[in-house]
């Protein structure tokens, strides 16, 4: 179903945080099919979840992941394996245990 202007989303392995302390929202959730996320206030659907990624900068447009995030392996299971063969993640990037030293949290 279409909303309001023929308009609908869908979302998967996606991170929708802000700097503000606005949340996510829809029209209505119908309006969207968002799935294994990571969304700021929440978001219905399936695996989606609400925590900080621990990107490496935001501040600088660095969003690789950091070891402990939250966002490793947590990706939807039916989609392809990352670079390393594991589970997707969360995110544009996956995670690499080799960048910048991958330095603990």
């Amino acid at each position: 179903m279409a909303a309001a202007g023929g308009r609908f989303l869908t979302a998967r392995n996606v991170i929708c945080r802000s700097d503000s302390s606005s949340e996510v929202a829809a029209n209505s959730p119908s309006d969207a099919d968002v799935t294994f996320s990571n969304i700021a206030g929440g978001f219905p659907g399936l695996g989606n979840f609400d925590e900080d990624p621990l990107f490496f900068g935001p501040e600088a447009g660095d969003f690789r992941l950091k070891p402990g995030s939250s966002c490793i392996d947590t990706g939807d299971p039916m989609a392809a394996s990352d670079p390393d063969g594991t589970r997707s993640d969360v995110g544009a990037f996956p995670f690499d245990a080799s960048y910048r030293g991958a330095p603990t949290v």
